[in-house]
């Protein structure tokens, strides 16, 4: 659900103003119509349309059994949508943004870094032949033997992961076209792989530990307009320990909440579309941001009554607020979790990341 960021990104990122807006611009596409899924080309990027991100988050273990988790997201947004010809090495025709958090689980601490850069003289920039997305030193990228490297450092923090896909993408929605709202009028080509064992290094304080665990993450990409007032949303993903990897969302637009949508990923890898038929969203526990004075639901009861399923969703750490005022100027939670419940009258657990939106009031009046 994360794709709506970008949209926002169109209105309260000085760096981004341009002469058109994406839906202005004629020779950005849309996401309409099925897409020609090759991977791993897809995982590069697509400078045709307007926004597009890679997006992963991630639950760590050390040597000692201390627990972490991790979220390292690269955003590329189009200034245009075809490089202009220039003898300047400045010329960029993308701002590629990127977030970089690590929640502390047993010492309750969380730490959040970000950066932002025009996509000119090498600086910062999104490959079109393979996957390698960077600002200055920090990239996410494939390797030739189809694992994918995760760098960051900056000021004592720092993450050098290696990436192993246990599963191949899951394609979400209708082969890969995710309609965002009912009416249909948000759509992105949106893909995820839920596992990837993960093993590298974690620095924090400027004292590097290795680590090892599982990694989720997320690419889509699409030209959107822009949000209308109130436009919201609460994301969820979770790896269950029976097998199933699981991803919903729901969308808010003021005092009207869509229909939400979401994929089950079995036990041996087939995915489907989740049925949401009669879903409740009930949030519980909450914890309000320092920063923003943003109130967010760190405690949630979400039930399936078509899947037989009650999930009790709770954050391992209630401050895990991204205030990203360096780069897209507003704030969003994005919280490691953890999942209990019940499918099909079998007990369940797991853990994943929430994303939730549109709870800084702040955020909204700038929108």
């Amino acid at each position: 659900m994360r794709v709506l960021t970008l949209l926002l990104l169109l209105l309260v990122t000085p760096l981004l103003a341009s002469p058109q807006s994406q839906t202005e611009a004629p020779d950005f596409r849309r996401a309409e119509g099925p897409w020609n899924w090759d991977f791993p080309r897809d995982h590069a990027a697509h400078p045709r349309f307007g926004t597009e991100w890679w997006y992963f988050t991630g639950s760590l273990v050390d040597s000692h059994d201390h627990r972490f988790g991790y979220e390292l997201t690269f955003f590329r947004v189009g200034l245009r949508p075809r490089a202009v010809e220039s003898e300047s090495a400045w010329r960029a025709k993308d701002i590629v943004l990127a977030h970089f958090a690590v929640t502390e689980v047993d010492w309750e601490r969380f730490h959040l870094r970000e950066r932002t850069q025009r996509a000119a003289a090498g600086m910062a920039g999104a490959d079109t032949t393979r996957m390698r997305v960077w600002v200055g030193d920090w990239v996410a990228q494939q390797r030739d033997d189809g694992t994918f490297h995760l760098r960051a450092r900056q000021e004592g923090l720092g993450i050098d992961l290696e990436l192993r896909m246990q599963r191949p993408p899951v394609l979400h929605g209708d082969d890969g076209l995710s309609y965002k709202t009912s009416d249909r009028s948000q759509a992105s080509y949106y893909y995820s792989i839920p596992r990837l064992q993960t093993s590298g290094t974690l620095v924090l304080d400027g004292d590097p530990r290795p680590v090892s665990g599982m990694t989720w993450m997320d690419q889509e990409f699409f030209t959107g307009d822009s949000p209308r007032e109130g436009f919201s949303w609460d994301w969820f993903s979770a790896r269950l320990a029976d097998g199933r990897d699981l991803m919903f969302f729901r969308v808010r637009r003021g005092n009207t909440v869509d229909v939400p949508v979401g994929t089950v990923v079995e036990a041996d890898g087939s995915a489907r579309p989740l049925d949401t038929s009669g879903a409740t969203f009930t949030p519980g526990e909450t914890w309000t941001s320092p920063w923003t004075g943003a109130t967010y639901p760190v405690q949630w009861t979400v039930t399936f009554p078509a899947e037989d399923a009650r999930l009790e969703i709770r954050a391992l750490l209630d401050e895990q607020e991204v205030h990203a005022e360096q780069t897209v100027g507003f704030a969003y939670w994005e919280g490691l979790s953890r999942y209990e419940g019940t499918w099909n009258g079998d007990a369940v657990t797991g853990e994943g990341y929430v994303e939730l939106t549109g709870y800084d009031s702040g955020s909204s009046s700038r929108r």
